[in-house]
């Protein structure tokens, strides 16, 4: 009888053993599988930039002229549902019969209002100052002829367009600009009406 006992009590104290054993291979397997399901997942949202430098192309119709190509270099730093944008522009086209024009910009500044600030495409609207010019010569070989107006001073500017991709490495905008010269440090002959430009811009 006692011998009977004796080996019941081996026999359950191997089998616990056994089942403590397993159990602990078991967590060991397990705990990698836990330890990786705690922890956090990694966020595959880009943030917004605040700042970016750009390059610009567009074209400006000036009456008597046609569309004056231009290009310019800015820089935008934005803030939430503002931006201050800062650039130099430069256009100018030669056509036929002698008549040259050339207009510049530099420094450009203006603030940017965002509708959509949260939003990776958003309309902006804007306005601000320039210091420019507007250069015309014409020239006429025939009759010998030839005049020149020029405009250097303060240059009023409105804005509206259109920001796209605003949370990638590379944004791009379309933006058109109403330009008023406004107040003459020098100028020769007529004073320039207000001209419209419509641009298209690349921002790194």
């Amino acid at each position: 009888m006692k011998m009977k006992f004796a080996i019941t009590l081996l026999l359950a104290g191997t089998a616990a053993f056994a089942q403590e054993i397993a159990v602990e291979k078991l967590t060991e397997q397990q705990l990698p599988a836990l330890v990786y399901s705690k922890q956090e997942p990694i966020s595959l949202i880009k943030s917004e930039k605040n700042s970016f430098t750009y390059i610009r192309m567009g074209a400006s119709p000036l009456q008597g002229v046609g569309a004056v190509p231009g290009m310019g270099i800015g820089y935008r730093l934005a803030s939430g549902s503002s931006a201050v944008d800062l650039s130099g522009n430069f256009g100018a086209r030669r056509i036929k019969h002698g008549k040259e024009v050339t207009t510049y910009t530099l420094p450009k500044v203006n603030y940017l209002h965002y509708f959509t600030p949260t939003k990776d495409n958003s309309l902006y609207v804007g306005g601000g100052l320039a210091w420019g010019g507007v250069h015309t010569n014409t020239h006429n070989y025939d009759e010998e002829y030839s005049s020149r107006a020029d405009f250097h001073g303060i240059i009023a500017n409105a804005a509206v367009g259109y920001e796209m991709q605003r949370a990638s490495s590379v944004r791009s905008f379309v933006q058109l600009d109403v330009n008023q010269p406004t107040l003459a440090v020098s100028q020769r002959h007529e004073f320039p009406s207000p001209s419209a430009e419509l641009g298209v811009g690349l921002g790194f």
